[in-house]
């Protein structure tokens, strides 16, 4: 696992630059609305943003997908091309990030241990629906069936990355908010920082995707 883990960290690091432009492109602005909006004149437009973050999400992580291939194939990164071939997936996406976030909830609800399997198990579902053209219950479908026999490997590796972009963002916002620091500028600066960082999860994704298209399929042996 600690092989996967460097590799993955290296990934990162190595295309900062590029996944940095996409949060920006695509994320930034929501986040923008959020903290200036909603957090700091306390306005009461939790549904927008709710629907608004379903829609960052589906072009986040398609236009991430692209992005991870065209890295992958060391072919140029043309961010406009990735930004058109991206909303051309976009109702198939939507379709697939609803889906994927009502069958976490579901697992929730039947204790958190299911919705993280569930989480870590269908994750690998964009790489399915874009690179391989399937439709959103199939790419799904695909992902689940892909980590069959991995299932503790894949939702330990997927818990250790989720920890590690997300429980830093957790101790830092408390903090903010202990000692009343409600600076909008401030709050948009740090949710840009981290949500640049939870993308660690989709390199994870894409580093399981690439071990179950290799003949050993996955495999942290």
């Amino acid at each position: 696992m600690n092989k996967i883990l460097l590799e993955i960290f290296d990934f990162f690091k190595a295309n900062l630059r590029m996944i940095a432009v996409i949060v920006a492109i695509t994320e930034l602005p929501l986040i923008v609305i959020d903290n200036l909006f909603v957090k700091y004149k306390q306005t009461n437009l939790n549904f927008l943003i709710l629907i608004l973050g379903i829609l960052v999400i589906a072009i986040s992580n398609a236009a991430m997908t692209i992005l991870f291939s065209t890295i992958l194939n060391k072919t140029p990164v043309d961010m406009k091309k990735i930004f058109s071939i991206s909303l051309s997936y976009l109702p198939k996406m939507i379709t697939a990030v609803l889906l994927y976030g009502l069958l976490i909830i579901a697992g929730i609800f039947l204790f958190i241990i299911p919705g993280l399997i569930i989480g870590a198990r269908l994750s690998l579902y964009n790489y399915y629906l874009i690179y391989e053209q399937m439709e959103p219950i199939d790419a799904l479908k695909a992902s689940f069936y892909a980590t069959k026999g991995a299932t503790l490997e894949v939702t330990t590796i997927f818990l250790v990355i989720f920890l590690v972009s997300t429980l830093p963002y957790l101790i830092v916002a408390n903090y903010l908010n202990i000692i009343n620091i409600f600076n909008p500028f401030v709050l948009i600066i740090t949710d840009f920082i981290f949500s640049i960082i939870g993308t660690l999860v989709l390199v994870l994704t894409f580093r399981l995707y690439c071990m179950v298209k290799e003949e050993k399929g996955i495999n942290f042996g």
